[in-house]
């Protein structure tokens, strides 16, 4: 007598769903299922009229009376998509930067592991040519190729290529169609496989080869000071330009990748930056490099953070999306230039990739190495409050010297309030142009430069604007300091044209030719010939008084122009309007 089946006991899970809400779903798990359901396993359930990707943050949940809840419907991976370290670190980005957790759990996954339709997508494949019966003897290729020298052509190609070519590489080499393929398949001399093929955009790039330079005093002690740091330690690598920051990176990441057989995480601020980051890094540690950031294509990523998640990449280099990396055992965390603001996320889920490295370092049990020839305030503050260890390479590699840095306070110059600057040897401000901003008679040079300079561009026929900068140039030039004209007992042409150009037109009905009557005289025995006649307006400046005003020609383009009617003003409400009038007669 056979006993009833008891029904197993429904577990529940918490799953969080990629929704702008702040909290967990429960779901049940029915039935049992290829892999198993663990937390960090992606799931598909469903969600209101549809289905969505979730991910697993606890299992084993207690019941809650009178709740009726929805089943599982698929678990796609074998493994957990996230590992304990990074829930962790989502947690903590939820909740440090108020952001719903499954938006936040969402941004550790690439874009083609979302989608509930095909939540694991293959990835790209080819075709590829094996061998199948080797034909040893020439005598027995020669009879069976007697009257196909093709296909023995594409035969003793794969032979020569090791056994093992793609179809598209032989179709490009011989020229041969479908059917020369098909024909050594159906004789089994060639067999015709599909294998995957990685999609990386930096594959045809060629690493710039090594050279292994021999690192400076301050660069061995900073190798030293890092690499002799515990698990969870954070350092600030204050290096001038051109101190050799790089070189550190490469020795730190050789102890622990090749040494300590642990993984590594490198940031970059800028996308364009990385593709010199990633030749620098190819030509240490080889194909072991992988590239992540948002300029790849989906199929590209997804290559990319499988090949990293199976370990086949060892080291992940990327923009700030790179943080996430589905890496196993990390040992190193570098942020080069850390002060960079392209580090913060500006879209849901926002984030500082600079911080979330050191959150994701200390639950990986990792260093945090924070690059920078400008730290920020902030990891600055942190270091001289030693929580982080500061670590400072002062000079260049090579002797470099740095150039000399000269602070000016161009405020109290130009006030004139006794603040006085004298250059060093040598300085580029050490001239007439400070002379010219107090007013000084050392800026005669420079003017004189601008005039001829604005006469060449006049004479090139350069039009109106180029003529009134002349004029402009040659007003300034007449005026004292603070802009006023000058002094009367001044008989010379040049000034009695400068005195002419700037004066104001106090009554404009007596203005003739553009310049008061009291002048004209003296500007018609002045002025040259070969000079348009100038003129004047008075303008008035916000404390009522006059204010001077460049002139410029009187052929210049006038400023009034005809009335036209706008363009916005139809003819219709005209007529209309005209019409009721004549009506109102």
């Amino acid at each position: 007598m056979s006993l009833p089946l008891i029904p197993e006991r429904r577990r529940l899970i918490d799953v969080a769903l990629p929704v702008p809400l702040f909290r967990t779903f429960s779901y049940s798990v029915e039935g049992e299922f290829e892999h198993a359901i663990v937390p960090g396993s992606r799931v598909v359930v469903p969600w209101r009229a549809r289905e969505e990707v979730g991910i697993v943050v606890a299992t084993d949940v207690a019941p809650v009376d009178g709740v009726k809840y929805k089943a599982v419907r698929a678990v796609p991976d074998a493994e957990p998509a996230l590992s304990p370290a990074m829930l962790a670190t989502g947690h903590w980005l939820a909740d440090h930067y108020v952001a719903p957790l499954g938006m936040a759990l969402r941004s550790a996954l690439p874009a083609g592991l979302t989608g509930a339709a095909a939540p694991s997508p293959p990835g790209r494949t080819r075709r590829t040519l094996v061998m199948g019966t080797r034909l040893e003897s020439l005598l027995e290729r020669d009879a069976i190729f007697k009257r196909a020298p093709r296909q023995r052509a594409v035969y003793e190609f794969v032979e020569a290529s090791g056994g093992r070519t793609s179809v598209e590489q032989v179709v490009e080499q011989l020229g041969v169609s479908e059917g020369v393929i098909q024909s050594l398949v159906k004789r089994d001399l060639l067999q015709l496989q599909r294998e995957s093929v990685m999609r990386d955009p930096f594959s045809d790039r060629v690493g710039a080869p090594h050279v292994r330079h021999e690192a400076t005093a301050a660069q061995q002690a900073a190798i030293a000071t890092i690499g002799g740091g515990r698990r969870g330690d954070v350092f600030l690598l204050h290096g001038v330009t051109g101190s050799g920051k790089t070189l550190v990176y490469l020795e730190v990441l050789r102890r622990i990748v090749d040494e300590g057989g642990r993984s590594a995480i490198v940031l970059v601020p800028e996308i364009a930056l990385t593709p010199q980051t990633v030749d620098r890094f190819r030509g240490v540690f080889g194909d072991r490099v992988a590239v992540l950031h948002s300029a790849l294509s989906d199929g590209e990523r997804l290559d990319a953070w499988r090949a990293l998640r199976r370990g086949e990449k060892r080291i992940a280099v990327g923009a700030r999306s790179a943080i996430f990396a589905p890496l196993q055992d990390v040992g190193a965390i570098i942020v080069d230039e850390e002060h960079e603001s392209s580090y913060k996320q500006n879209e849901t889920p926002r984030y500082h990739a600079r911080d979330v490295a050191v959150v994701r370092a200390r639950h990986e049990g990792a260093i945090t190495v924070l690059g920078s020839a400008t730290p920020s305030l902030d990891s600055w503050v942190l270091a001289q409050e030693r929580k982080y260890h500061l670590v400072s390479l002062p000079d260049r590699v090579g002797g470099g010297v740095l150039p000399a840095i000269e602070v000016v306070d161009l405020g109290s110059v130009r006030r004139g309030d006794g603040g006085e600057w004298r250059g060093g040897t040598g300085s580029a401000l050490e001239s007439e142009r400070v002379a010219a901003m107090r007013g000084d008679g050392g800026s005669d040079a420079i003017r004189g430069q601008e005039v001829a300079s604005a006469r060449v561009r006049a004479s090139e026929g350069r039009g109106d604007s180029d003529a009134r900068g002349e004029a402009r140039i040659q007003t300034n030039a007449g005026v004292g300091e603070r802009g006023a004209p000058p002094k009367n007992n001044d008989t010379s042409s040049s000034a009695k044209l400068h005195h002419h150009s700037i004066s104001p037109v106090i009554n404009p009905s007596t203005e003739a030719n553009g310049l008061p009557e009291a002048s004209q005289q003296d500007s018609a025995s002045a002025a040259p010939s070969n000079l348009p006649p100038l003129r004047t307006s008075l303008r008035t400046s916000p404390s009522g008084g006059p204010r001077w005003r460049s002139p410029r020609p009187t052929n210049a383009r006038p400023e009034s122009r005809p009335w036209r009617m706008p363009r916005h003003a139809g003819r219709t409400s005209w007529m209309r309007g005209w019409s009721k009038r004549s009506a109102a007669r």
